[in-house]
């Protein structure tokens, strides 16, 4: 299920800091009624350095079993 997630974020923002699977695969393993998305998942925070890129965050989940 994550992978079609995965295909559905546009590569403009691929390059910019977020973890957009933050809480990991098993979050998204099976179907649910719900799933809550904030409107800045894993973005900068004051004083950060801006972490790691949507595209490191989404190679790292995708790489976790």
């Amino acid at each position: 299920m994550i992978e079609s997630f995965v295909e559905r974020i546009p590569e403009s923002l691929k390059s910019k800091p977020g973890a957009p699977f933050y809480s990991g695969r098993s979050a998204f393993s099976e179907p649910s009624d719900l799933y809550i998305l904030g409107i800045h998942p894993g973005g900068i925070h004051p004083g950060g350095d801006g972490g790691s890129s949507v595209r490191e965050h989404i190679d790292w989940v995708m790489q976790r079993q």
